[in-house]
């Protein structure tokens, strides 16, 4: 899950893991409030780990935790330092969430 612009990386991180054979997809909500819960919610049961690239400090993380309820690992990515999020980043959290088992 992403918005904003790490979703722009978010996708190209997306492109690059399909390449190296790991299954991965992009959420991207185009506004945050109303919070797509229900959008969590059904996606939740169907994946097996979710990952949110965020340019803050994890305040989406915690929410996108609330919304999948506890059914599915939820990953943060995120970067607050004022660059922005680069798609190794994000490609690196879907590499690590890959071995350590969560993704298929």
């Amino acid at each position: 899950m992403a918005c904003g612009i790490a979703a722009r990386a978010a996708q190209e991180a997306i492109g690059e893991a399909r390449r190296r054979g790991i299954r991965a997809g992009l959420l991207r909500p185009r506004v945050l409030w109303p919070f797509p819960d229900a959008a969590i919610r059904d996606l939740a049961p169907a994946v097996e780990t979710i990952v949110v690239a965020e340019m803050n400090l994890g305040q989406i993380v915690r929410e996108v935790e609330r919304a999948a309820r506890g059914l599915v690992p939820v990953v943060s990515c995120s970067r607050a330092d004022g660059e922005p999020l680069e798609p190794e980043q994000i490609l690196a959290s879907l590499e690590a969430a890959t071995l350590a088992g969560r993704i298929a």
